[in-house]
């Protein structure tokens, strides 16, 4: 949780989930690196998606659910190691649907910005200003 400086995450299958609070001016990063805690998992371990939304909103002081003038937003989920047959969800899409389900339980509006694909992604928060870039990272090509 900031309220100035820059928050980052690289993803590849991994996603990040952010949340930003236009009226006190705080945001937050999570960088989920698995759809599921396990059995016996601390709840305070944020590496899980079904855990981190929940873990940025006691740290942010939010509500549990109904906070109108909080933002989410969505990022990553990449396939980066290809598939053998196609007949599982690969771990970039059980974290996105993780991440999803999250943000739908705790009511809070969020905007998807780059999910899937076979390229990871940077993902910049700028707590001052309170905007949120997501770009591709794209393999270098030999020349």
């Amino acid at each position: 949780m900031a309220s100035q400086g820059f928050l980052k995450a690289t993803l590849g299958s991994c996603v990040a989930i952010a949340l930003i609070d236009r009226k006190r001016k705080v945001c937050a990063l999570a960088h989920c690196l698995l759809p599921y805690a396990p059995r016996g998992a601390s709840p305070a371990d944020a590496r899980f998606a079904d855990h981190a939304l929940q873990n940025l909103m006691k740290a942010g002081g939010w509500e549990p659910t109904g906070n109108r003038g909080l933002s989410g937003y969505l990022a990553g989920g990449a396939r980066m190691i290809p598939e053998t047959d196609g007949s599982r969800p690969t771990v970039g899409e059980m974290n996105v649907t993780a991440a999803q389900t999250a943000f739908d339980s705790h009511r809070i509006r969020y905007q998807v910005l780059e999910v899937g694909g076979t390229e990871g992604y940077s993902v910049l928060l700028d707590c001052e200003a309170l905007t949120l870039t997501c770009n591709k990272i794209r393999p270098e090509t030999a020349e």
